[in-house]
């Protein structure tokens, strides 16, 4: 997460973790059913406290909060081959994302658009777009180079050079600091968002919007995870035993 500053709002508080809240109502600067859209630098004027104090205190309450569950149930997976599991990986989460994410993005631009007043909707519009804008190539670059040599060292066959080369490590690194991107973005469209939680006056397509962001989250947690902890690391086990003539453990 990034770091707090003078000009966070208490929306922008509740949606990192409701728990930090109770930072704010402990030390008597906001109360349920007030105004959330409020800064640390108004709230704290009001009560003649230095903004640095409150903001020490939100990220020593940040670092103690534990870390969500995971996004997904990797045991079902555990013993599936490497090739299946990229197969699953390419038509579930990356055909869905190709359907799902442009409409959404045209979506938040035409709501910036018809409140252009709004530098929240013009940024979470800016976010979204260039986080699709990025995942584009991503997707790209894992079926046309990284897939492609996981399937030939699952295979047992020679592995066919690609773009990135026939090595699996480099690759894979490249796409483990892409999907640390990804988080950011989710995190700033989140914070953005309110937390993804709308109101009862939200109106239909603000409540569209909302949902959808909340299932491209859900859905890239889900694929980045299933990469991250299970694909990548058994791509390089297998990796580096074909390199040492051992038996590959992609099945």
């Amino acid at each position: 997460m990034g770091s707090f500053s003078r000009e966070t709002t208490v929306a922008e508080i509740a949606a990192r973790h409701p728990s930090l809240l109770r930072v704010l109502t402990g030390s008597g600067l906001h109360r349920a059913g007030e105004p959330e859209d409020q800064t640390l630098d108004q709230l704290c004027a009001a009560f003649g406290l230095h903004p640095a104090i409150i903001i020490r205190m939100l990220e020593t309450a940040e670092a103690r909060i534990p870390p969500p569950p995971p996004p997904v149930d990797l045991a079902q997976w555990a013993d599936c081959p490497l090739g299946e599991l990229v197969d699953h990986i390419e038509t579930t989460h990356h055909a869905w994302l190709r359907r799902e994410l442009p409409p959404l993005v045209e979506l938040a631009g035409n709501l910036s658009a018809a409140h252009p007043e709004s530098e929240r909707r013009r940024e979470l519009y800016e976010t979204l777009a260039g986080m699709a804008d990025e995942l584009v190539v991503h997707l790209q670059h894992e079926e046309e180079s990284v897939f492609p040599i996981i399937r030939d060292l699952h295979a047992g066959t020679e592995v066919r050079p690609t773009r990135c080369g026939s090595a699996i490590g480099g690759p894979i690194a490249c796409m483990e600091n892409e999907h640390e991107r990804t988080v950011v973005a989710l995190n700033r469209l989140r914070e953005l968002a309110g937390g993804y939680a709308a109101g009862s006056s939200s109106a239909e397509a603000d409540r569209e919007l909302l949902q959808g962001l909340t299932r491209v989250e859900q859905d890239l947690l889900a694929h980045m995870y299933k990469e991250n902890e299970l694909l990548f690391p058994r791509a390089l086990a297998t990796g580096q035993n074909v390199r040492a003539g051992r038996p590959s453990t992609g099945d």
